[in-house]
């Protein structure tokens, strides 16, 4: 029985084919940072003195948001590129 590579071997294959080979390291160095302090974040909320139920909740809020940037910016990407031209024919599939 084959396993899925680990998650940073795929992360550093999606960044070779979407990222140059100069920008690569920066990447993947940012998704290491984000992900070191969403681990952080159990002991920040300990930190700060919220309690658990007020931290999930707020969790929950900051998802909807993020939800609705989400879905904001994706409203905005056009349907249409603007300079192609809509009188092109559509060229068949087959032979």
């Amino acid at each position: 029985m084959e396993t899925a590579p680990p998650r940073s071997t795929r992360i550093i294959g999606m960044a070779s084919s979407h990222v140059g080979d100069s920008d690569r390291t920066r990447t993947f160095a940012r998704h290491s940072l984000v992900g070191a302090f969403a681990a952080a974040l159990p002991d920040a909320r300990a930190f700060v003195g919220l309690g658990r139920q007020i931290a999930i909740k707020l969790m929950f809020v900051l998802y909807a948001v993020v939800g609705v940037a989400g879905a904001v910016l994706y409203s905005r990407i056009p349907t249409r590129l603007a300079n192609r031209a809509t009188t092109e024919a559509a060229a068949a599939l087959g032979p």
